[in-house]
């Protein structure tokens, strides 16, 4: 596929980030790399504008480039810069991280932290630690507000939209919060299908470590048992839910 068909065509992944976006929002998008998912939004009328940033000046330059040939030079901003650095409060509405590891989103969350009240919505898709990045957002005023999860080129994806609000969506219940964090509290609510086929597999990897686990010696074998079962049995409670 040519860079120029690339710029129509997202991954299904990006495609859902897109379609977690508010049409007629200005957009940054942190971590452009190709910056395809704002030329998309604003080429097709669903933002007014973008400015995108990243760390690496590749990624900055193959992003300019990809500006250019779309002819949105007027209306997309790029700039080399880590995380929210260089951002101007109020310059946009929406703001999106996806394709990094959760902890790493979540430390540009706080870095900029006195910059979040100035979005009406901040969408992110962590590739990692996911449980980590729902609790962070629930312990600074961020309210999670829709999640989707899809299976793109056999690997799951979690795309959330967060809004500034305090009020809870969570159990009062510590067990039962933890278990929405780990999985989705809206994931679980709609018996989403691929959070089902998600925990199919998840159960079948809790079970292969439990038996290695099992069959080792080392002196964390017992601790480590301790916390498969206990996350196994999330997982099957959590699967259960979804198929009563």
């Amino acid at each position: 596929m040519t860079e120029k068909s690339q710029l129509h065509t997202l991954s299904k992944r990006l495609q859902t980030v897109a379609s977690m976006v508010t049409p007629g929002r200005r957009l940054l998008d942190i971590g452009c790399d190709h910056a395809y998912l704002p030329i998309r939004l604003v080429k097709e009328g669903k933002a007014p504008g973008a400015v995108v940033t990243d760390i690496s000046a590749g990624a900055i330059e193959r992003a300019v480039a990809h500006i250019k040939a779309a002819g949105l030079e007027d209306r997309i901003t790029a700039r080399l810069a880590d995380g929210l650095e260089g951002y101007q409060d109020g310059e946009c509405d929406t703001m999106i991280i996806s394709g990094m590891g959760g902890p790493l989103i979540i430390d540009i969350l706080e870095t900029g932290e006195y910059l979040l009240d100035g979005f009406k919505e901040i969408v992110l898709s962590p590739q990692s630690e996911i449980a980590l990045v729902r609790r962070w957002l629930a312990s600074h005023r961020l309210r999670l507000t829709d999640e989707k999860m899809i299976c793109d080129q056999n690997k799951y994806y979690v795309i959330l939209k967060a809004v500034s609000g305090e009020e809870s969506i969570y159990a009062a219940d510590e067990d039962e919060k933890a278990v929405q964090y780990a999985y989705g509290p809206y994931l679980i609510d709609r018996r989403d299908c691929v959070l089902a086929d998600f925990l199919e597999k998840e159960i079948r990897r809790y079970e292969a470590a439990l038996e290695a686990a099992v069959r080792s010696e080392e002196p964390r074998a017992v601790s480590r048992r301790r916390e498969l079962i206990a996350k196994k049995e999330a997982a099957c409670r959590v699967m259960k839910s979804l198929t009563i």
